[in-house]
């Protein structure tokens, strides 16, 4: 039995159309606008899986992992070219290594043969030759504490000595044994099973996984206080900077927010993404200098000043520029990066620039985010559109120019205020590690687990910009027992 295929209603015979057309203006003028509409839908969509394949690294904010194997854009460097020469420049230190004056072990080469003639019984020492080999000593150490027991003749009270607070069972791990856990699993993500391999391998020490979370839980209790210092320390920095990542939690979707500046780190994993997060959080709704975000509106909702991520603007104008081939993106692009270039001149003499110039380019800014306009007319909603209920879509092209036109002095407050940066790389670069430990260690099976993991980070990312040694400080909590204010050794 054959089937009949379904006949394609737009698929139609001569005959059929002059029907349409007998039936009069009203069916034919409906039919058009029918067909018209369809067209301009499927042009949407190819328009806009179009984009979905053209972007990556270069005109998005894709990571360059995303970008695969396809043959890579050349891109072009938006930074000038300096006259400098490549590589270290005049008066930069430098790093090699040199002889040491106190060697640990030293160890004699005699000569046996002259080289020459081969005989050993002329030979006179005239001098040493001196090279150094930098050794390590992996070793595992038992050390024993051995605490005297004592019995008063007086009064016969038996009385034992003090052991170190840390030294509160028969046997135990070291301080620096947890440190140098926490290290490896908290700042270079090896993962639990890995880590016990590792420390079987290298220091000949039998560690299971639990001992490696019952270490970073003991950590994470200690650190606690470190949540409320590092929060007070950035609601009285004039500048932070905030953003928001996906993460793999309880096997679904939340989200890691950061807030950071040149000094401090805090990291806050959290179910949503929005104003219930940045509540919980609790910096934003005390915060009163410029928070630097990339434009979620979910920040525009706190009274503070604002400041946005050009870094986010460049890239999305290149997209516009390269595969829409629109004119005013690459005049904006040309703008902002103009500024930029006399702003760090500016201000590496202390200076901003002067508001003449200031006015130029403002000039210019609103001229062009008109001649985007004109580019990008909104197309006026017929019958079929009007009958849906919501916000029609206005596509990425218009809504970057409405945030450029709108956000305007957020856009610029890089030009106003030499302290305010250009981007958001801070804080791009801050929680990049986020997206680093979910790709070589996993997601997080708890919340707890992602508590931990990210309290301890936000403590490791803040040690390193103050420069403090990680390992010595983690050593150091585990003597103590608790979390003491920060102080550059």
């Amino acid at each position: 039995m054959q089937v009949e295929q379904e006949k394609n209603p737009y698929d139609l015979s001569d005959a059929e159309l002059q029907s349409l057309y007998n039936s009069g203006p009203e069916q034919t003028i409906g039919f058009i606008k029918l067909i018209l509409d369809r067209l301009r839908k499927v042009e949407e969509e190819v328009t806009y899986l179009k984009s979905i394949i053209s972007k990556d690294s270069h005109n998005s904010s894709k990571p360059p992992s995303t970008d695969g194997y396809k043959k890579k854009t050349k891109i072009k460097n938006l930074r000038k070219k300096s006259k400098k020469k490549s590589g270290g420049q005049k008066g930069h230190p430098g790093v090699t290594l040199r002889l040491s004056d106190n060697p640990d072990e030293t160890e004699h080469l005699p000569i046996k043969n002259c080289s020459c003639c081969g005989e050993s019984k002329h030979l006179i020492v005239i001098g040493k030759k001196r090279r150094q080999v930098i050794e390590l000593e992996i070793k595992k150490i038992i050390k024993e504490f051995q605490g005297d027991i004592a019995e008063c003749t007086g009064c016969g009270a038996i009385t034992t000595a003090t052991f170190p607070a840390y030294v509160n069972q028969d046997v135990q791990y070291s301080p620096l044994v947890k440190a140098i856990i926490i290290y490896m699993r908290n700042l270079n993500f090896i993962p639990t099973e890995r880590l016990t391999e590792m420390f079987a391998d290298v220091f000949h020490i039998p560690l299971s996984e639990g001992t490696i979370y019952n270490t970073i839980k003991k950590c994470s209790n200690i650190l606690k206080p470190f949540d409320d210092y590092v929060k007070a320390k950035l609601l009285e920095s004039p500048i932070v900077h905030f953003d928001e990542t996906g993460m793999r939690i309880e096997q679904s979707l939340h989200w890691l927010h950061s807030a950071s500046n040149e000094l401090y780190t805090f990291y806050f994993p959290h179910k949503r993404r929005g104003k219930i997060a940045m509540n919980a959080m609790d910096i934003l709704p005390h915060f009163n200098g410029t928070a630097i975000h990339d434009s979620l509106p979910s920040y525009f909702a706190y009274t503070c000043k604002h400041g946005l991520c050009n870094g986010h603007h460049l890239r999305e104008l290149i997209f516009v520029n390269e595969e829409l081939g629109q004119r005013w993106a690459k005049k904006m692009l040309d703008l902002l990066i103009e500024v930029k270039g006399k702003v760090d001149k500016a201000k590496a003499k202390g200076k901003t620039i002067n508001k003449k110039l200031m006015l130029y380019y403002e000039k210019r800014y609103k001229r062009i985010i008109y001649e985007g306009k004109r580019e990008n007319p909104v197309v006026p909603l017929i019958a079929c559109d009007q009958k849906k209920r919501g916000r029609k879509k206005k596509g990425k092209v218009l809504c970057l120019l409405d945030r450029l036109k709108t956000k305007f002095l957020q856009v610029f407050a890089f030009m106003y205020d030499i302290l305010i940066p250009f981007d958001n790389n801070q804080a791009e670069r801050d929680i990049r590690m986020g997206k680093l430990y979910q790709k070589i260690s996993g997601c997080f099976r708890t919340m707890d687990g992602a508590i931990c993991f990210f309290r301890i980070r936000s403590y490791i990312s803040t040690l390193r910009k103050h420069k403090i040694n990680v390992i010595i400080s983690l050593k150091n909590i585990f003597e103590k027992g608790q979390f003491s204010e920060l102080t550059t050794e």
